[in-house]
């Protein structure tokens, strides 16, 4: 966890964030919201019936937030967020039966001023040139990016998680 805070911690310094959305939360990330921006709203959407990041959210988070168990491929919240965090989003997406590019739509169409985006760059599930592309088409800017090497190496079914890839976004209002 300390691994993850630090690297949010290293590219996310936005202040006047008073509307934040967790999209695909969990308690690295929520936590990491409350410790930052404890004086917002925040909203914490998991996908529904994901126990495993439900009962680990209410064991282990305090502090303030709204969770929300919602699917974002199929639902859009229908509130303005000044920042948006997709930590370790985008691989899951896969896991509920949707694509990584419909994730990436999806978020890019949430109405937001930031969006911050970390996830692994091993992650063959991820398309990162349908990134590059839906960030530029859907009118946001890249503010920061950053890549870390992670401590240890993290085997999953279908890659190696070596390094996180964090892009900070903005759009062009």
């Amino acid at each position: 966890m300390d691994e993850h805070i630090n690297n949010l911690n290293q590219i996310l310094k936005l202040n006047d964030i008073n509307e934040v959305l967790d999209c695909g939360s969990g308690k690295t990330s929520l936590t990491f919201l409350i410790d930052r921006y404890g004086y917002a709203n925040i909203d914490a959407i998991v996908y529904p019936g994901d126990n495993r990041k439900i009962d680990s959210i209410k064991a282990n988070v305090k502090g303030k937030y709204n969770l929300i168990e919602m699917d974002i491929c199929k639902d859009k919240p229908n509130k303005k967020y000044d920042l948006i965090l997709a930590h370790l989003l985008l691989g899951e997406a896969t896991k509920f039966g949707n694509k990584s590019e419909d994730m990436i739509d999806k978020l890019l169409n949430i109405e937001t001023k930031y969006v911050l985006i970390l996830d692994f760059l091993e992650d063959t599930s991820i398309n990162y040139d349908y990134l590059y592309n839906a960030i530029k088409e859907k009118g946001y800017k890249i503010l920061d990016e950053k890549e870390f090497k992670k401590r240890e190496e993290q085997v999953f079914d279908d890659f190696i998680g070596k390094t996180y890839k964090a892009i900070l976004i903005e759009k062009n209002f």
